[in-house]
């Protein structure tokens, strides 16, 4: 990706109970956070975003809708490893798209930051 310091992680999820359930799962197993519970099916089905404050002071955000423009297949990405575990990362591409229709300014200048990264690795 392109260094930035962010105070979140976006997590998209395949809108799924036992999905939810298999995440919640690998949560509790890093943080062991009596509150993962409190995420939902309903919350994720009702907000665009359910945000989880870590008990190590950043966020995961976590989404299921993507908007109209996109759904959860419609995503590319790339695997990666960490301690043998498969990651699946958005690709460069599924990232400017993402981001390039939006009005937040950050999302503007990732963008910018997004496309020459891109241009750099063909």
């Amino acid at each position: 990706g392109v260094p930035r310091a962010t105070e979140d992680l976006d997590v998209f999820l395949k809108e799924d109970s036992d999905n939810l359930r298999r995440f919640k799962n690998a949560l509790q197993t890093i943080y062991e956070d009596e509150s993962i519970e409190e995420i939902t099916d309903e919350d994720l089905d009702r907000y665009a975003v359910v945000r989880y404050g870590t008990p190590e002071n950043y966020y995961i955000d976590i989404i299921y809708r993507i908007g109209d423009a996109f759904q959860y297949n419609d995503l590319k990405y790339e695997i990666i490893e960490s301690k043998g575990i498969p990651i699946r990362i958005a690709t460069i591409e599924t990232l400017i798209k993402l981001k390039q229709n939006t009005i937040r300014e950050i999302d503007k200048a990732d963008v910018i930051l997004l496309t020459e990264k891109l241009k750099g690795k063909k």
